[in-house]
């Protein structure tokens, strides 16, 4: 299934590397991320194309999930940012909607 419509809005920016301490790196010390795995391929068709969060989300203000910034796409997810989509924390999103 091809995704590319033309909707691409930014690059997506990785974290620094001094936030990734004691994640597994690839052969030039930069972090490794399993970009084979569904829902992180959505999350970064989500950073590519989605919205600029107000403010960020709890998780981001942590430093937690790949991408700098903390951007929303109720496209590709239920209101969660793309940081907390990355290996399925979705539901720990501040930003969540919840499913009535």
């Amino acid at each position: 299934q091809e995704v590319d419509d033309g909707q691409y809005v930014r690059p997506a920016r990785l974290r620094g590397r001094t936030d990734f301490r004691g994640k597994s790196r690839d052969s030039e010390g930069e972090p490794a991320h399993n970009w084979h795995r569904g829902s992180n391929l959505t999350a970064l068709i989500a950073q590519t194309r989605g919205q600029d969060a107000p403010t960020p989300c709890k998780r981001c203000r942590r430093g937690l999930g790949p991408f700098a910034e903390c951007i929303i796409s109720d496209e590709f997810s239920t209101g969660s940012c793309a940081n907390c989509n990355f290996n399925d924390k979705a539901s720990f999103c501040s930003f969540r909607k919840i499913k009535k």
